[in-house]
């Protein structure tokens, strides 16, 4: 049986009182009723930096994409722990494009097909942040270059 008194709060270092409670909850069952001590608590940076790591960003932000014909619309509603695949989506919505098909460039660098699973934040993707949209069919015909047809009356190699 427990005998020590309750918990007063005055007995604990400010701040601390709730990290034990929350990151320690079994603590007073295996020291068997004993008052939990300050130097046993974790201190209160360590407790935000953990609990940072499992909550949601509260705080939706925005990006604004443009597309090579001027087109240019704000994409609401993202979190920087939203996968790169939610983004293209919302993207294809604003533009009438299939996801499929969009290419977002960020500065010099095209993102790939690949980083889909990547969350926005380790991409680099923040509040504020202006990105350039292709569609993928168009970016293939940039990259085609402009087609001229050269001696089109002569017969192409190794045909006769």
């Amino acid at each position: 049986m427990c005998t020590a008194g309750p918990v007063m709060v005055c007995d604990l270092c400010p701040g601390r009182m709730w990290w034990q409670a929350q990151l320690q909850p079994l603590a007073r069952d295996a020291l068997r009723c004993s008052r939990p001590r300050c130097d046993k608590a974790p201190n209160l940076d360590e407790g935000l930096q953990r609990l940072n790591r499992y909550r949601e960003d509260p705080v939706p932000f925005h990006v604004t994409v443009s597309m090579l014909s001027g087109r240019t619309r704000s994409i609401l509603g993202l979190h920087a722990r939203d996968r790169f695949a939610r983004l293209l989506v919302k993207i294809g919505q604003e533009f009438n494009i299939p996801p499929a098909e969009v290419q977002v460039s960020l500065g010099n660098r095209l993102l790939a097909a690949g980083e889909q699973d990547l969350r926005l934040q380790s991409l680099g993707i923040q509040k504020g942040l202006m990105l350039t949209c292709v569609r993928q069919q168009q970016l293939e015909e940039a990259l085609a270059g402009p087609t001229e047809s050269v001696g089109a009356a002569e017969p192409a190699l190794g045909t006769v």
